[in-house]
């Protein structure tokens, strides 16, 4: 529980929040929005069906797939679902009856997905991206664009991203706001990036060749949005990069660099990872060494249910709190120590929740720090009210505005569906009018052991290689080295049995190196 004075400044503050997004009056197509969002995807199993009609439709975008749209929707929505609105259940009744035209159920099916991805994600093109940036300056508020589609398969693709972020920090240099500063004095235009789209191999396999490969293309954007007047910041992806993510992140912004000196860059760190508080730590300590600032941008984290998923599936302690109270603590607990550590790091925090930006706020206070000294970020259209409530208290408020079309932004909707849709999640609650009381309560203590889920399976399978970790790594690596200075072995065949020829096996890794084994072949 935070200091009695403490916490009577974060109530005052958060109710003042709460008044002003009470005041926000949203248009009707938001409220059918977030109306479907709160009845109708809150059921569970019509969410999952969903959510995996979505993945596939995107595939079938193009001419002469009408049939293949209406088939999926017969397999995806074949039962009937009580938990949703009647009138949804019609409409899902209506679809599925044989008499209605592919074309019109393939139709329906994309506008609807369309609705839903363009509250979320902004389309691509100077109209596009021009038309938000003056819109959120009517109201006090500055833009983060993430250009969606990170996944690349090959040299090419990874080339073709690149491309797309400089042609974005040129449009941004175009703009009247460009090279301005926000009363937080941060850049008012910015970009966020994920590095796994600037490489096909971003791999904890590799860690090091995955920072040689990402490192030239970072650097030449950051240099680019230097020159344009533009931030950049560095996003988190799942915890098996997290390392990759910081040691190139480092080696593009170093002391030293071309970029050593640039105040304008940040990092993500993830409150809900168990060992962040060992991160920020880490931050804040090269923060020190670099000797001149940079943005650390700290949200709860958006890949928990993969990251529970993938260690459930290979039996770890998942790197994630499993209880949302344990994350929202943990997320206080880093606002505490960045907060200390204001000067050598600029602290922005990204949040739907009205007590952590409350909370921010009175511990920012009573250290004496100024309002501009921490930013406060909302994902674009998520909750329209605490954007523009933040951005009317006086302090520094940015949307983290995705630009994509529906496919490569499918995995980021299926986020914001996810986050918008959780029982214990601030969105939801909102919408289910909780008490100013409830939304702004302390969180309690409760635990949350690392403990590895029960799968009820009769045995244990291996688990795969843990190479995320650098304890494990190093041990690999010292059993290869081991390997490696061991003479090589000989396989020879049984007692009696004669060798018609000897072969030697080669590493397919390294199939010029010398043998691995010798065999004998009868």
């Amino acid at each position: 529980m935070p200091p009695p004075e403490i916490e009577a400044r974060t109530q005052a503050i958060g109710r003042a929040l709460l008044a002003e997004m009470d005041r926000y009056r949203p248009r009707v197509d938001e409220q059918v929005e977030d109306w479907l969002l709160s009845h109708a995807v809150a059921d569970e199993r019509f969410r999952t069906r969903l959510l995996r009609f979505l993945d596939v439709l995107a595939a079938f975008n193009g001419p002469g797939t009408a049939d293949e749209v209406q088939e999926l929707f017969h397999e995806y929505f074949a039962d009937d679902f009580p938990g949703i609105p009647r009138p949804l259940r019609w409409l899902m009744r209506l679809a599925r009856n044989e008499q209605v035209p592919a074309s019109v159920v393939a139709e329906a099916s994309r506008r609807a997905a369309q609705v839903f991805a363009r509250r979320f994600i902004t389309v691509p093109g100077e109209a596009g991206v021009h038309t938000l940036v003056e819109s959120l300056a009517k109201t006090g508020r500055a833009p983060s664009f993430d250009l969606l589609g990170e996944a690349v398969l090959s040299a090419g693709e990874a080339d073709a991203y690149e491309s797309r972020y400089l042609a974005l920090i040129a449009e941004l240099a175009r703009e009247p706001s460009a090279r301005s500063r926000t009363i937080g004095g941060q850049p008012t235009l910015q970009v966020s990036l994920k590095l796994s789209s600037l490489t096909h191999h971003f791999s904890p396999v590799d860690p090091r060749g995955s920072v040689e490969r990402v490192v030239p293309r970072l650097v030449r954007i950051g240099e680019a949005a230097r020159a344009a007047g533009v931030g950049l910041a560095v996003d988190a992806e799942q915890y098996e990069t997290r390392d990759i993510v910081w040691d190139a992140f480092r080696a593009a912004f170093g002391a030293g660099t071309s970029l050593g000196d640039w105040e304008d860059a940040g990092i993500v760190v993830q409150a809900y990872l168990r060992d962040v508080e060992s991160q920020v730590e880490a931050v804040i300590e090269w923060a020190r060494e670099r000797g001149r600032p940079f943005q650390v941008r700290l949200v709860k984290g958006a890949y928990w249910d993969y990251e529970t998923a993938i260690a459930a599936a290979n039996r770890w302690p998942p790197p994630v709190f499993q209880v949302k109270d344990a994350s929202d603590r943990s997320f206080d607990r880093c606002v505490e120590r960045l907060l200390d550590a204001s000067g050598h790091v600029n602290l922005a925090i990204a949040s739907h929740n009205p007590r952590s930006h409350a909370y921010a706020r009175a511990l920012a206070e009573a250290r004496g720090l100024p309002a501009g000294a921490i930013e406060h970020q909302t994902l674009h259209r998520t909750l329209e009210a605490m954007s523009r409530a933040l951005a009317a208290q006086g302090w520094p408020a940015r949307d983290y505005v995705p630009v994509g079309e529906l496919l490569p932004g499918m995995a980021y909707l299926v986020r914001r569906i996810l986050e918008n849709s959780s029982q214990t999640g601030f969105l939801m609650r909102s919408r289910q009018e909780v008490s100013d009381d409830e939304l702004l309560a302390p969180p309690p203590e409760k635990p949350d052991p690392p403990a590895i889920a029960p799968d009820g399976a009769g045995f244990e399978r291996a688990p795969a290689g843990r190479w995320f970790d650098a304890a494990f790594r190093a041990a690999f690596d010292k059993a290869l080295a081991v390997a490696q200075s061991s003479p090589r072995a000989r396989l020879v065949l049984p007692a009696g049995v004669e060798a018609a020829r000897t072969i030697e096996v080669h590493s397919p890794s390294d199939p010029d190196g010398p043998p691995v084994a010798v065999v004998d072949l009868a």
